[in-house]
Protein backbone atom coordinates (compact mmCIF):
# COMPACT_ATOMS: atom_id res chain seq x y z
CA UNK A 1 0.00 0.00 0.00
CA UNK A 2 1.48 3.28 -0.90
CA UNK A 3 0.69 6.90 0.52
CA UNK A 4 0.22 9.53 -1.35
CA UNK A 5 2.99 12.48 -0.45
CA UNK A 6 -0.08 14.73 0.68
CA UNK A 7 -0.72 12.53 3.44
CA UNK A 8 2.73 11.85 4.73
CA UNK A 9 2.85 15.95 4.54
CA UNK A 10 0.04 16.40 6.57
CA UNK A 11 1.37 13.69 9.13
CA UNK A 12 4.60 15.69 9.00
CA UNK A 13 3.05 18.83 9.49
CA UNK A 14 0.57 17.56 12.46
CA UNK A 15 3.50 15.73 14.43
CA UNK A 16 5.27 18.97 14.29
CA UNK A 17 2.71 21.47 15.27
CA UNK A 18 2.22 18.30 18.22
CA UNK A 19 5.59 18.83 19.03
CA UNK A 20 6.36 22.79 18.62
CA UNK A 21 2.98 23.38 20.92
CA UNK A 22 4.08 21.28 24.07
CA UNK A 23 7.82 22.41 23.82
CA UNK A 24 6.45 26.20 23.92
CA UNK A 25 4.45 25.22 26.56
CA UNK A 26 7.20 23.61 28.47
CA UNK A 27 9.57 26.35 28.20
CA UNK A 28 7.29 28.83 29.53
CA UNK A 29 6.15 26.48 32.16
CA UNK A 30 2.42 26.03 31.75
CA UNK A 31 2.76 22.31 31.71
CA UNK A 32 4.66 20.38 34.21
CA UNK A 33 7.00 18.83 31.67
CA UNK A 34 10.60 19.15 32.20
CA UNK A 35 11.47 19.02 28.32
CA UNK A 36 14.48 20.80 26.32
CA UNK A 37 13.97 23.74 24.34
CA UNK A 38 15.04 21.42 21.63
CA UNK A 39 11.81 19.38 21.15
CA UNK A 40 10.40 23.04 20.48
CA UNK A 41 12.61 23.45 17.59
CA UNK A 42 12.16 20.18 16.67
CA UNK A 43 8.54 20.46 15.99
CA UNK A 44 9.70 24.34 13.50
CA UNK A 45 11.63 22.20 11.97
CA UNK A 46 8.92 19.59 11.12
CA UNK A 47 6.50 21.98 9.96
CA UNK A 48 8.95 23.72 7.34
CA UNK A 49 9.98 20.05 6.47
CA UNK A 50 6.16 19.41 5.91
CA UNK A 51 5.59 23.02 4.25
CA UNK A 52 9.12 22.93 1.57
CA UNK A 53 8.32 18.76 1.15
CA UNK A 54 5.50 20.42 -1.47
CA UNK A 55 7.68 21.82 -3.79
CA UNK A 56 9.54 18.37 -4.48
CA UNK A 57 6.21 16.58 -4.67
CA UNK A 58 4.07 18.46 -6.96
CA UNK A 59 4.68 16.26 -9.96
CA UNK A 60 3.34 13.34 -8.15
CA UNK A 61 0.84 11.02 -9.76
CA UNK A 62 -0.77 8.18 -7.56
CA UNK A 63 -0.29 4.69 -9.30
CA UNK A 64 -3.29 2.78 -10.71
CA UNK A 65 -3.84 -0.26 -8.43
CA UNK A 66 -2.83 -3.46 -10.63
CA UNK A 67 -5.71 -5.70 -10.03
CA UNK A 68 -8.33 -2.77 -11.86
CA UNK A 69 -5.39 -2.41 -14.53
CA UNK A 70 -5.21 -6.93 -15.37
CA UNK A 71 -9.10 -6.56 -15.08
CA UNK A 72 -9.35 -4.11 -18.27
Amino acid sequence: MEYSPALIRIVIIVVGLVLAIVGMLSYTELIALSLPRAVMFVGWGLIIAGLVSGYFWDDYEVPADDEESEAD
